[in-house]
């Protein structure tokens, strides 16, 4: 590998890889030592409390990594200041969404049928609440291309949600094509990318994108309950819906929010209008002040790591770890191309689910962490490649395959 980025050199600063071969990012990340830190220093300062700082010193300092983790993602994602928040998970992001997206009876929303089942029950309610049609849009072979999403588009197509790379094959989707798409026929793009952020590079200023989400336990390899909401400005001069609003999703009142309540006008229904912002989105009360101290931290480890070399480390490992596998017989379902794919690779060697499960409880015995994934009678072994990931990582997982196959 020519990219000059080193695996090895950062695998110290991830402590569970000390003793597993660790090939499942696709499911939960491996947190980096400075977010575990961010969050013992958090749970610290609510040990010690403001007897010794004062209040405004305690609270301050407390809610510090809520900005700190925006900043992040702002940069993470090449968007500005009010299009970036934060958000518990994917799926609060996805119900955000279906909330906001003003349907009429008789619309239709586009799935494809590999989906993560999570999407699907998203757009399942306003099926329920605002008489909309679910069109799945079928795989052919484990691919859903462009041209399958735009033969499935219509006049009454209001929204078609995707997830940017595909949980069970690794397919990653052409966005910025999508992105066109949507331009030209009108309906919002909704996308799923916990199984792209930290692994591929994302850029939301060059694509028409209108909510994105991600929760930040997978490739960001954040702690659990809070991750990154993504809505485009001009999303909101869309006719956006407003189905629940809380306090934080108004507009900040004058002198800002730390006076707003010992003012003597203050009335239990505030005169504020609701933000023009991705503020609206964001959790309405008690933001979580100890996850984002630990998603900032994940973000800027991220974030200092050297340009694209770790998404091409990326890529060339999974690559390698591919055509390694397909050599031995195995059926690849991950695309080969580095444009359509990202750190996830998907293989059986041809037993079905069955013999899929034994090959993973083969590799966990020899300490070797993968999943087991299917779809719409799609799937198999399931490897996450990530930039802390090493050619000795693929190596074993090769070394176990061949001795599964010769016990087989």
């Amino acid at each position: 590998m020519s990219h000059g980025f080193s695996g090895a050199a950062i695998r110290g600063d991830f402590p569970a890889l000390r003793e597993v071969t660790f090939l499942n990012s696709a499911s939960m990340g491996a947190v980096p030592a400075p977010a575990l830190e961010a969050v013992a220093a958090q749970l610290r300062l609510l040990a010690a409390g403001p007897a010794r700082r004062g209040w405004a010193d305690f609270i301050g300092e407390f809610e510090e990594p809520i900005e700190a983790a925006r900043a992040e993602a702002r940069r993470l994602l090449g968007a500005s200041e009010d299009e970036v928040g934060l958000i518990s998970d994917t799926t609060s992001g996805l119900h955000q969404a279906i909330d906001a997206i003003p349907f009429a009876a008789g619309d239709n929303v586009l799935v494809g049928d590999l989906e993560y089942p999570q999407v699907a029950l998203a757009v399942e309610n306003a099926v329920r609440l605002d008489g909309v049609e679910l069109r799945f849009v079928r795989h052919r072979g484990g691919r859903i291309t462009i041209d399958d999403y735009r033969a499935a588009i219509d006049e009454r197509t209001r929204a078609l949600f995707v997830s940017s790379v595909g949980w069970v094959t690794g397919q990653r989707l052409d966005l910025a094509a999508l992105s066109d798409l949507a331009a030209k026929r009108g309906f919002f793009l909704v996308v799923d990318a916990v199984q792209h952020l930290g692994a591929v590079d994302l850029d939301c200023s060059k694509l028409g994108i209108d909510f994105l989400m991600a929760g930040g336990y997978k490739w960001l390899n954040a702690p659990f309950g809070v991750g990154l909401f993504y809505v485009r400005r001009a999303a909101h001069d869309r006719g956006l819906r407003i189905r629940r609003l809380g306090l934080l999703g108004l507009e900040t009142p004058s002198g800002g929010w730390g006076r707003f309540y010992d003012r003597a006008d203050m009335e239990p229904l505030p005169r504020q209008d609701p933000s023009h912002t991705v503020r609206r989105f964001e959790a309405q009360g008690t933001p979580n002040r100890v996850g984002a101290a630990g998603l900032a931290a994940s973000l800027a480890y991220r974030n200092a790591l050297d340009g694209r070399a770790p998404m091409t480390h990326v890529l060339d490992l999974s690559r390698e770890c591919m055509r390694a596998l397909a050599a031995r017989g195995a059926r690849i379902f991950t695309p080969e191309a580095d444009a359509e794919r990202a750190g996830i690779v998907t293989f059986t060697l041809g037993g079905g689910p069955e013999q899929d499960r034994a090959l993973r409880r083969f590799l966990e015995e020899r300490g070797i962490v993968v999943s087991v994934r299917y779809c719409s009678g799609i799937g198999g072994v399931r490897v996450a490649v990530h930039f802390f990931n090493v050619a000795e990582d693929v190596a074993r997982l090769l070394s176990a395959v061949d001795d599964f196959r010769r016990r087989s």
